[in-house]
């Protein structure tokens, strides 16, 4: 078996990459084997499912529980493993709605090394409160700024932007079924604020911008409404906070556009990439990155892009003005 010394993506005192890249493929049976304890519905009971894969985190081996602590503490962005078993799985659904996406072995896998680092929560007026979303393409929705989009690039954003309150901490995505054309892309604060003129990344952590509610809140009850003002960075000049959505953000104020329209000159010229592959599961640290994604040409004949999307907060307590007791929801009220 390979050592965390003999493997380089193993090194717990290595530097970090926007992406960092690690095959987990010696340790692609037992992470399987404690998934398996994973066995309450998590659309019947999404508080046992969170329950059981936090407890199942405990499980894993060392080396994995590093790797992801590491991530959590020193990460730039992103940490893609590789390897994960699959297992046999349907042809992709052409909707979320009753999908069976939260059965697969990728679902729970997800679930528990997610479940290391953070607690798994779902939001109501999303995908209906599922801690295990289906991301497929929707032909209705082709041209939308959603993740079920195809047709058009999806945006760089930070999840829930809009979200003050009850924003992911960290979000996970599993890959079922890829698409050598559908590309991830992602942006780390540190590499933005590299890339800027130091007057740009002031102005950016002034407090004037705005941000519309994503559409699938609105979509879920959430009123569609203006929020803010909000900085873009916040946070230590070293580890930068980041809060951005391209499509919904605004200011008032010209020169704070200008250095608005920067941040997407940056994330044209130097985002990271990935293209998600069966057994591959992409973690994203939402206060540290911004992501998006390219276009590609869905068929809906069966063999489309299927991703499961799991999502977590790393203080629970936060959003427990908007929780029912015991529940990993947040309600309305949170988003």
């Amino acid at each position: 078996m390979m050592s965390a010394h003999t493997n380089p993506g193993w090194n717990p005192g290595a530097s970090w990459p926007t992406v960092k890249h690690v095959p987990v493929d010696e340790y692609r049976q037992v992470i399987g084997m404690i998934a398996q304890n994973v066995q309450a519905d998590s659309l019947d009971d999404p508080q046992a499912f969170a329950r059981q894969a936090r407890l199942a985190a405990a499980l894993l081996p060392a080396a994995v529980r590093e790797l992801l602590l590491d991530f959590l503490v020193d990460g730039d962005g992103g940490l893609m493993l590789s390897g994960l078993e699959v297992g046999a799985i349907s042809s992709t659904p052409d909707s979320p709605v009753d999908a069976p996406t939260r059965h697969t072995d990728v679902a729970k896998q997800s679930a528990v090394l997610l479940s290391s680092i953070v607690h798994l929560v779902g939001y109501r007026p999303e995908c209906r409160g599922e801690l295990v979303q289906t991301l497929v393409p929707i032909r209705s929705h082709q041209r939308r700024q959603t993740s079920t989009g195809s047709a058009v690039d999806l945006e760089s954003h930070t999840e829930q932007c809009h979200n003050m309150v009850s924003r992911p901490d960290f979000i996970a995505l599993g890959c079922l079924r890829g698409d050598r054309n559908a590309a991830t892309y992602l942006l780390s604060a540190r590499e933005l604020q590299r890339q800027l003129p130091a007057e740009t990344a002031r102005l950016l952590r002034d407090p004037v911008f705005h941000t519309r509610v994503d559409g699938s809140f609105v979509d879920g009850g959430v009123p569609d409404e203006v929020r803010g003002p909000i900085p873009v960075l916040s946070g230590s000049w070293n580890d930068p906070v980041i809060t951005y959505d391209e499509d919904l953000m605004s200011t008032d104020s010209p020169q704070h556009a200008a250095a608005l329209a920067a941040v997407k000159g940056v994330w044209a010229t130097h985002r990271s990439k990935v293209v998600l592959g069966p057994g591959d599961l992409f973690i994203i640290d939402n206060s540290r990155a911004i992501h998006g994604r390219s276009s590609f040409a869905a068929r809906w004949d069966g063999t489309d892009r299927w991703l499961c999307r799991l999502q977590g907060l790393c203080n629970l307590a936060v959003s427990r003005f908007a929780r029912l007791e015991g529940s990993p929801i947040i309600e309305s009220e949170g988003c």
